[in-house]
């Protein structure tokens, strides 16, 4: 699926992660950190191995962004993914992670993943998204664009590590015919 763009956008390629992204996924987490868990080779494969849904936006030379979601149906230990669990009956999809390298912050890249994930939550019959940003340390930036794309706080969460984590959520409508 290809998504272009204008106005001082970046025209990126949307597409399922694959093995051969692996060290540029891990490059851009080490840049995203401390706002998204520090991954290694052995994580990113079991998380990726776990994932509904494992994105990637790549220009015409590498990957510049990733996000990695999780259905309510799948078995998974995090302790955000199993604060929504306890909280929802319905299907949702649990935003794990998502990074943008360090140069294509603010070009839209993120907006773009996040509607390609609307659909694919369409596709499969999920109107709920959730996710984290984290409070403790502070994201203002992500806080900022989960509210600006419409994500609401249900909650917070002190996690096992010692992050403090507003919980946000998404009820998506599907599409009309």
């Amino acid at each position: 699926m290809n998504t272009k763009t204008s106005h001082g956008k970046i025209c990126v390629q949307i597409r399922r992660a694959r093995a051969e992204d692996f060290d540029e996924i891990l490059r851009i987490n080490a840049e995203s950190s401390p706002h998204v868990a520090e991954l290694n080779d052995e994580d990113l494969c079991r998380v990726v191995a776990l994932a509904s849904i494992a994105l990637v936006a790549t220009d015409s030379a590498r990957v510049l962004a990733y996000l990695l979601a999780m259905s309510s149906s799948v078995v998974y230990a995090g302790e955000e993914f199993q604060s929504f669990l306890a909280r929802f009956n319905e299907p949702f999809l649990y935003i794990d992670q998502v990074g943008v390298c360090a140069a294509a912050r603010g070009s839209g890249i993120a907006t773009q993943m996040y509607a390609c994930l609307e659909r694919r939550c369409y596709e499969l019959g999920i109107f709920t998204l959730g996710c984290g940003v984290n409070l403790q340390p502070a994201n203002p930036v992500s806080m900022g664009f989960h509210r600006k794309i419409g994500f609401e706080r249900i909650g917070e969460l002190e996690t096992r590590d010692g992050q403090f984590v507003a919980l946000l959520r998404k009820n998506t409508l599907p599409l009309a015919p």
